[in-house]
């Protein structure tokens, strides 16, 4: 039951939602790594959704970047940025309690498998932003071991991607770590997996299937990016800018013949019905879908972080009050165009 003054301030989401969602989002312990631009827009909705605590694990300072797109930052550079963020965010709802850990990576925390297996326990969700795939692997495997809600998204200039593992059988759907998905390599549209057995993919689906591996292709570019330098990338000069983007386009060419090989390998011997030969990367796609996608991954965009972090928190509350229609496990945002999809499953 809600007190008189939670009735108060919580009165348009259970009006909106309903008691029984609004007590179960009162009730959500959350997690999140890494309070950045992008970040602060998804703290920024949970907090005002109302949702018992947030705790915040973030090693950085706070730059000069984030006065341009943390909504928390304030005039604090070289503080630690979740310290700096943490009045900010109490303000907006000083009923949700919201904890800080300043002096711990996320290496460090996930390097004893049982001590951060018995420290995600105590978290409904956990929120993974702006991080390389094996940290992200590492942690969402944890999480899906212990059946908790796990949320990964990253922004790089124009393009962003918000991914989901909300366990075994939800809905009817077996969600994967990102590790065993972006394994796969498969794509679907949403609700593909729901066609009748043998029923072929629209012209029309087959298109928007070959867009969206174009996009991915980019993602897994940018990832192995990550993996090889240490970071994302970020240009500082005009000379920095392009040997990077020489880079991306090396990585993004070797990426695209092991998927191509990969390809060949699978369909030696092997008849597989047109719907599923339709969802394999094919030798038809040859580059990314914008020729100029390397130009257009720098930095973070307020309006797109908005859009993005938007969305994330839109599933983590459809997750806790377990909303039956989350049919997908990936979002893809483009410039101005986002895109719902399953990779993987």
């Amino acid at each position: 039951m809600f007190t008189d003054e939670e009735a108060k301030v919580y009165d348009r989401q259970i009006r909106l939602w309903g008691v029984n969602a609004q007590q179960k989002i009162r009730a959500t312990d959350v997690f999140l790594v890494c309070l950045d631009g992008l970040a602060s827009e998804v703290v920024k909705n949970l907090v005002l959704a109302g949702i018992n605590s947030i705790t915040i694990l973030d090693d950085q300072p706070v730059s000069q970047f984030d006065m341009l797109n943390n909504i928390f930052s304030q005039n604090q550079i070289g503080m630690n940025r979740a310290e700096a963020c943490q009045k900010a965010v109490n303000q907006l709802n000083p009923m949700v309690k919201v904890n800080i850990m300043k002096d711990q990576t996320l290496s460090t925390l996930l390097s004893d498998e049982m001590e951060a297996k018995n420290f995600l326990k105590s978290f409904n969700v956990v929120i993974l932003v702006n991080n390389g795939l094996d940290m992200a692997s590492k942690l969402n495997e944890f999480c899906h071991q212990l059946c908790i809600p796990f949320f990964f998204t990253c922004s790089w200039g124009y393009l962003s991607m918000t991914f989901i593992d909300i366990g075994k059988q939800y809905n009817g759907i077996d969600f994967v770590p990102i590790g065993d998905a972006f394994e796969k390599k498969t794509i679907s549209l949403k609700n593909s997996r729901r066609r009748r057995q043998g029923e072929n993919i629209s012209k029309r689906e087959m298109i928007k299937i070959e867009n969206l591996k174009s996009l991915f292709l980019s993602i897994l570019t940018i990832f192995r990016y990550h993996k090889k330098m240490g970071e994302f990338p970020n240009v500082l000069t005009e000379s920095d800018q392009q040997q990077i983007e020489n880079q991306l386009k090396t990585i993004e060419q070797e990426i695209l013949d092991e998927l191509n090989q990969q390809n060949d390998d699978d369909n030696d011997g092997d008849d597989k019905q047109q719907q599923q030969q339709q969802q394999r990367w094919t030798s038809t796609t040859t580059t990314t879908m914008n020729y100029n996608w390397t130009k257009k991954i720098y930095g973070q965009f307020s309006f797109i972080s908005s859009i993005v972090g938007g969305f994330l928190s839109q599933e983590v509350i459809r997750t806790v009050t377990n909303d039956e229609s989350i049919d997908y496990n990936t979002f893809f945002y483009y410039e101005i165009n986002g895109h719902n999809l399953n990779i993987g499953i």
